[in-house]
């Protein structure tokens, strides 16, 4: 990698130290209508394991 010590100076757009990417703001939270229209639904478990 011609001497870098990040592989973020070869991506095209890189995330910064905390996983976020400053150009675009993502991730970040969906909103319930943009689900919808995308025909995506999300099925939460809980998960009660006792200990």
């Amino acid at each position: 990698m011609e001497g870098e010590e990040s592989i973020r100076d070869y991506i095209a757009f890189p995330k910064n130290t905390s996983a976020s990417s400053p150009m675009d703001q993502s991730p970040s939270e969906v909103d319930l209508n943009q689900l919808n229209d995308l025909h995506i639904s999300i099925n939460m478990l809980n998960d009660k394991k006792s200990v």
